[in-house]
């Protein structure tokens, strides 16, 4: 029959269990930036945007056309990086506000 003590043992030596897994295992690996600067969240706002603005100089193949918007998405970043500071702030702001579902709709 188990009792309250018992189910409390168990317990708390699954949790030791677990910390000690957990500290074996190390820290956890960074993040990987792809983009210089672009965060993630702009960089997919840019490749929804690339289709539309390049409007039929895209290749028709999915996977080229993949392969393109990734370029844009890679130029857009490098232009960027290229940027000064207050404009890249600016920028920053802009990719703010298109990711705020409210303001895409005011925008549009």
């Amino acid at each position: 029959m188990s009792s309250r003590r018992r189910f409390l043992q168990v317990g708390l030596a699954a949790a030791a269990a677990l910390l000690a897994v957990r500290a074996l295992e190390g820290p956890p690996p960074a993040p990987a930036r792809p983009h210089r600067a672009l965060d993630p969240a702009s960089a997919r706002i840019v490749a929804a945007i690339a289709p539309v603005v390049l409007a039929g100089a895209l290749p028709d193949s999915p996977i080229a056309r993949e392969a393109a918007i990734g370029r844009v998405v890679e130029g857009v970043d490098r232009a960027v990086a290229g940027f000064d500071a207050p404009v890249r702030e600016e920028l920053s702001r802009l990719m703010g506000l298109l990711r705020f579902a409210p303001a895409r709709l005011a925008l549009a």
